[in-house]
């Protein structure tokens, strides 16, 4: 009878791995506290080791190549292992897109732009007919100054454009998946 502790070094393994190995089914039960019997303990780990490689009890040659059902389970794993890789992949160039602050699609922001600015245009240039309408009693020269500033402010928002210096155009690969024409909505 022996300890864990000798069970694991006459089968060179540690001692966590005999207690990994105690819970599967099969394994050698302890007659006592501490009493394992290496040859069961060793005969257990031959059979483990065997049926880990695929050899059969009979102790017979495997098939080379292993089993259909095999086969499909290896395809299926790489298909996986190839689904993740993608999936990693294509997390950390969103990362890096995002660190480098470059993950806005172009034409999107123009668009955007745009149509900001012509709203505000708008928006603007409607001001001082609304404010004679709603205050007649204003003197004149509120209205002229008033319609100085706005055509002040129209021809500031004219020339507003988005900073895309750090921008870096889609990528080769696949295309922006934003990419969507709105030339043809712009405004004048």
């Amino acid at each position: 009878m022996a300890s864990q502790a000798e069970v694991a070094a006459h089968i060179f393994l540690s001692d966590r791995a005999i207690r990994d190995l105690k819970k599967l089914p099969g394994a050698p039960v302890p007659r006592g506290r501490g009493q394992y019997d290496l040859d069961a303990w060793r005969g257990f780990y031959i059979r483990y080791l065997r049926a880990k490689k695929g050899v059969p009890e009979d102790g017979s040659e495997p098939e080379i190549g292993g089993s259909e059902a095999e086969a499909d389970f290896r395809l299926q794993d790489a298909e996986l292992k190839v689904e993740e890789r993608a999936e990693r992949i294509a997390g950390q160039r969103a990362k890096r897109l995002v660190f480098e602050r470059t993950y806005g699609p172009l034409n999107l922001i123009t668009y955007t732009v745009q149509k900001a600015a012509a709203a505000v245009n708008s928006r603007l240039e409607a001001l001082s007919p609304r404010l004679r309408q709603a205050c007649p009693d204003l003197p004149p020269e509120a209205f002229a100054q008033l319609d100085r500033e706005i055509i002040v402010a129209c021809n500031e928002l004219a020339e507003i454009e988005p900073d895309l210096s750090d921008y870096a155009e889609g990528s080769d690969e696949g295309g922006d998946p934003w990419a969507v024409d709105f030339e043809e909505e712009a405004p004048d």
